[in-house]
């Protein structure tokens, strides 16, 4: 995520979003050893329902910038 916004594909915002959403993978997996299933999913719902919006944005960027970068070169190199 770092380099991401080093090389522009994310501005601070986005960066600092998903450095939490990294951090809260343990919380989430802590969670999930004391309680059951449903509880579990719903947790991980209320904490995660955003990331996917912002990592489907980074993803599109990146596949982007790379068909921009690479543009009329064969796909051997």
């Amino acid at each position: 995520m770092k380099i991401a916004f080093r090389v522009g594909l994310m501005d601070e915002k986005e960066t600092v979003q998903a450095l939490k959403m990294i951090d809260e993978k343990e919380e989430i997996r802590h969670v999930a050893e004391h309680v059951n299933f449903e509880e579990v999913a719903e947790e991980i719902y209320r904490r995660t329902k955003d990331y996917w919006k912002l990592m489907d944005e980074i993803c599109r960027r990146i596949v982007t910038k790379v068909e921009s970068d690479f543009r009329g070169q064969s796909a051997e190199k």
